[in-house]
């Protein structure tokens, strides 16, 4: 259940404007931001501390994600810019809000399932932000509009039946050459999640979540193995594993980084008859 904080309270307090002003940023908050709300909880009500963790946190995680890609991509795409990239599932812009001061030379773009979210990252972080979907084949992103799509924590909520529709999905707004880069509950999260167990193909699931307005139906805590992993991306085509690095992200979250290769991506043989792009 949500913990007790007050979005506004935080957001009118010498913290927020100290912690605006170390890290240049829109420090604000809303009360429906669940990712906040899991910190709290983690942090046993210490509010202060959660709104530490959560802005000191997101820039890391922001410039994790600048040298992950620019490691990735071709030198030469590099330094021609600006790279446009994708954070997919981004919540209310906990890392999104970074990028102007890391990576102020991309053009960085996000989605997500809250509209409210998608509201907010408009008027007050100044990040256009696309709706998400439930389903991979309802996702309304143009194709291969991105040198780098990145979702953090978000294939560790995954359920079996809609993974591979999601590596393909989003491997297909990405452009050939360019990187996925994505981060799953693995084999160093699993002791973490009470009462996870990982079936013979490498994938576990619990039906919780701490997104307490998004039906288990589509959001569970997941874990899954490297295995589990390579065999839904051969699956979904278009896409090789360039690095893995378990417990890469978040100290646990194993890491990956994908290629999107040359070539037409494999559709969903349901996509050819919704329309989906």
């Amino acid at each position: 259940m949500p913990s007790h904080w007050s979005a506004r309270k935080i957001n009118a307090s010498p913290q927020a404007a100290e912690l605006g002003a170390r890290f240049n940023v829109n420090p604000k908050l809303v009360n429906r931001d669940f990712i906040f709300n899991a910190l709290v909880f983690s942090s046993q009500n210490d509010v202060a501390a959660a709104y530490e963790q959560y802005i000191v946190e997101g820039q890391r995680h922001a410039q994790q994600v600048k040298e992950t890609v620019e490691a990735f991509l071709p030198p030469e795409r590099v330094a021609a810019g600006p790279l446009r990239v994708l954070d997919f599932a981004s919540g209310y812009g906990r890392v999104t809000r970074h990028f102007r001061n890391v990576a102020p030379q991309w053009q960085v773009e996000a989605a997500d399932i809250h509209r409210a979210a998608r509201r907010f990252n408009a008027r007050e972080l100044g990040i256009r932000t696309h709706l998400s979907s439930f389903s991979p084949l309802a996702l309304r992103i143009p194709p291969e509009s991105y040198d780098a799509v990145f979702c953090l924590s978000f294939f560790s909520h995954v359920r079996d039946r809609q993974f591979t529709g999601w590596l393909r999905a989003l491997l297909r707004r990405v452009r050939p050459g360019g990187i996925l880069l994505i981060t799953t509950h693995g084999e160093i999260s699993r002791p973490m999640i009470e009462g996870m167990r990982v079936n013979a193909r490498g994938y576990g699931m619990i039906r919780t979540s701490e997104q307490f307005d998004i039906p288990t139906l589509f959001y569970v805590h997941a874990c899954t193995t490297r295995a589990y992993v390579e065999a839904r991306l051969a699956e979904a085509g278009g896409g090789v594993i360039e690095a893995f690095q378990p417990g890469g992200w978040f100290g646990h979250q194993d890491v990956y980084v994908i290629r999107r290769q040359a070539g037409a991506l494999p559709r969903h043989w349901l996509s050819r008859l919704i329309g989906a792009p």
